[in-house]
């Protein structure tokens, strides 16, 4: 289960298992292990009240109450759940993992049954032990929030915690870890949200990485085009510019991005009219920009320059520049929809205007 990776060295969900973790104490020392059939012979009430320690006992009263569970009223499971869940809590590197029943089985059986209130507070100390301790790989950390009714306040606890976590500072593991979880949690409304908060860290700290970068595009930051605009214009290492001009591509909704990158396609244009070969940087550059036009995104270029634009879709170029002719052409067709869609339709046939993705 995933849960169970994330959380480290745990035994296996299922009854019958290895029960090596409940045969010792919390010091690694052997502990006298209580009896389990006495335990199946006791009370709930009696083994909810054993709950209180990291102790074997408490672990065999809460795999008791697990292997109890279809037997349960559901008012007890109510019960039950809360103290469960109470108790795993009060520590997680110590219970989680201890005895036959995984905090995975826990939450599947017991989650439903348990408080809307009791969830999320154990969402958000879950949430907390997983940032602090780096536990558990950021794909397997993230299928938590999968998992229902749990999921929804884990998606929530984690989302909060990794905002708070976050520092442009930060070591590049630790930040790329974080971000990625900002990234995965956040949804709808939020995505914007959490951008802006990333964006703030940057511009407070005058420190930038290609990983917070990459977020801002991926969260559709409000306000960071203008703040990534700077790092394609600048005299930047290669490698930061590549990835705003990729942030820049994924912020699909803001017409000013669709501009950076129409300025960054234009030597391609120019050297198709002039028919002279274009210089390497100038292409790479080019051909980054080429992977944001040729998808739909917001646009709002003046018409004036559908003249400009249609005499590079007209032009027939020399043998050399073909290939880039027809490499160039997806995004040159939308940037001339962009400028106007009704003198687009007249020029372009609708069979290569549906290839593009245009309306026919």
């Amino acid at each position: 289960m995933v849960i169970m990776m994330v959380l480290g060295p745990m035994t296996s969900c299922r009854q019958g298992n290895s029960r090596t973790a409940a045969d010792k104490d919390t010091t690694g020392a052997t502990a006298r292990t209580p009896d389990p059939g006495a335990m199946d012979r006791e009370t709930t009430p009696a083994l909810v009240g054993r709950l209180k320690g990291s102790d074997p006992a408490s672990v065999q009263a809460r795999d008791a109450l697990a292997d109890r569970w279809a037997r349960l009223a559901p008012a007890e499971r109510a019960k039950v759940a809360d103290a469960v869940l109470t108790w795993t809590v009060g520590d997680l590197e110590k219970r989680a993992g201890a005895g036959r029943t995984g905090l995975a089985r826990v939450l599947e059986t017991m989650g439903p049954a348990a408080p809307a209130g009791t969830l999320a507070a154990f969402a958000q100390k879950h949430a907390a032990w997983l940032l602090a301790q780096d536990a558990g790989e950021v794909g397997e950390v993230l299928q938590l929030v999968t998992v229902a009714p749990y999921g929804p306040h884990m998606r929530k606890a984690l989302l909060a915690g990794a905002l708070l976590a976050f520092d442009v500072t930060l070591p590049t593991a630790r930040q790329q870890r974080v971000l990625s979880m900002i990234t995965g949690c956040a949804q709808g409304p939020e995505r914007k949200a959490a951008g802006e908060v990333i964006l703030k860290n940057l511009q407070v700290k005058e420190k930038i990485s290609l990983e917070s970068v990459r977020a801002l595009g991926e969260l559709q930051t409000e306000g960071a085009t203008e703040y990534l605009r700077l790092f394609v214009q600048m005299d930047v290492p290669l490698a930061l510019r590549r990835v705003a001009v990729e942030a820049l591509a994924a912020i699909v909704d803001d017409p000013v991005a669709t501009e950076v990158l129409y300025d960054l396609a234009k030597p391609v244009f120019f050297s198709i009219l002039s028919g002279d070969a274009l210089e390497e940087k100038l292409l790479e550059r080019a051909r980054w920009a080429f992977a944001g036009l040729g998808k739909s995104r917001a646009c709002a270029l003046a018409p004036k320059e559908y003249a400009s634009l249609r005499k590079v879709y007209r032009k027939t170029p020399s043998a050399a520049l073909a290939p880039l002719r027809e490499e160039a052409l997806p995004s040159l067709i939308r940037l001339m929809w962009c400028a106007d869609p009704k003198k687009t339709r007249a020029d372009v046939p609708a069979a290569l205007r549906t290839k593009v993705g245009l309306t026919p």
